[in-house]
């Protein structure tokens, strides 16, 4: 059989999400929010124009998801690199201590949407405790998900470890002033 690692049978998700928006959306003028969030989707946008037959999406506020057809692993790496490497430079220009963070996973024939979702979040979580713009590939069901309470677990004790990391709240606020907050 085919070693998935280096030839995937199947599509690949990466997931972008943009880590700053929260720290910007604290700021009165929401504007930053607007032109924070079309940079990324720029970056994104230029890290892919070599491969027309990658598809973009914009999923929530802060996450992008990218679909790529059975490249190998290798090509894969290519690509999350030089999307790191263009939202290291992004980040350093704007005095971030990082712009987004990357989950890579597959598609898999007969994987539920949940199963998909918990591969590309473990990615994520991991590339974030690993460095500023950092990226991960979790292409198999393995034990990290099996066990996502110790992974998570490791993921915030290396955070606390390192200092890398910066808790933020955001007031909730009626649309009308004379209604009582709850």
């Amino acid at each position: 059989p085919e070693n998935v690692k280096t030839h995937p049978k199947s599509p690949v998700l990466v997931l972008v999400r943009a880590s700053q928006l929260a720290d910007i959306y604290k700021y009165p003028c929401h504007q930053g929010c607007y032109e924070y969030i079309r940079d990324i989707a720029k970056i994104i946008h230029i890290n892919r124009k070599d491969y027309s037959s990658i598809s973009l999406f914009r999923l929530l506020g802060a996450e992008f998801a990218l679909v790529l057809p059975k490249f190998p692993a290798s090509r894969v790496s290519q690509i999350a690199q030089a999307l790191k490497s263009s939202l290291n430079e992004y980040s350093n220009g704007k005095q971030m201590q990082s712009a987004a963070y990357t989950g890579v996973t597959e598609l898999k024939s007969g994987d539920s949407i949940e199963r998909v979702i918990a591969r590309a979040d473990a990615a994520l979580a991991i590339a974030q405790s690993l460095s500023p713009n950092g990226w991960e590939i979790v292409l198999e069901d393995d034990e990290t998900l099996e066990s996502s309470e110790l992974q998570w677990h490791s993921t915030i004790s290396s955070l606390i470890n390192k200092n890398n990391f910066r808790l933020a709240s955001q007031a909730i606020q009626s649309l009308h002033r004379t209604m009582p907050a709850y």
